[in-house]
């Protein structure tokens, strides 16, 4: 039986080599490739004085609401989860409810900071945006900042 066990754990390992690392490796090369891509496009929209795409800041946006939802949300159901097994395995003890309503607090105090940090600077963004130099892809130029009637002759 015990040839069989190292055998199983042969296999699981040559398995989660396969299925694991080499899929892994994968996915960073073609995230570096992605990375390198973006940063010549940024070049490129940096050389011809265009503003960088929209696109990374909804992402960059979509991301942060993500993490504030999975603190504010995800923790207190993970620590009321782990309470109550806690309470199911030893049996009901005060003091592992009090920590997870504190730790459950806590984590809801800090998805909700969070949430009210991307919101301010959401609205800071929006803000500054429209004081920029540029709106939509177009450099802001005065209306008297040429002087066409010397060049007219």
């Amino acid at each position: 039986m015990h040839d069989m066990q190292v055998l199983l754990l042969c296999v699981a390992g040559i398995g989660a080599l396969c299925f694991g690392l080499v899929p892994m490796g994968l996915h960073f090369k073609v995230a570096q490739r992605k990375r390198e891509m973006e940063h010549l496009e940024r070049m490129k929209a940096l050389e011809l004085g265009r503003p960088f795409p929209a696109q990374e800041r909804n992402l960059t946006r979509s991301m942060a609401c993500r993490i504030a939802f999975s603190i504010g949300a995800g923790v207190p159901v993970g620590v009321f989860g782990c309470a109550w097994l806690a309470s199911e395995t030893v049996g009901y003890h005060e003091p592992i409810w009090i920590a997870a309503g504190m730790v459950g607090l806590g984590g809801v105090i800090c998805g909700t900071i969070l949430a009210g940090t991307m919101f301010t600077a959401t609205t800071a963004t929006s803000t500054s945006q429209s004081s920029d130099s540029f709106t939509d892809g177009k450099p802001l130029i005065e209306e008297d900042a040429y002087d066409v009637v010397s060049a007219r002759g």
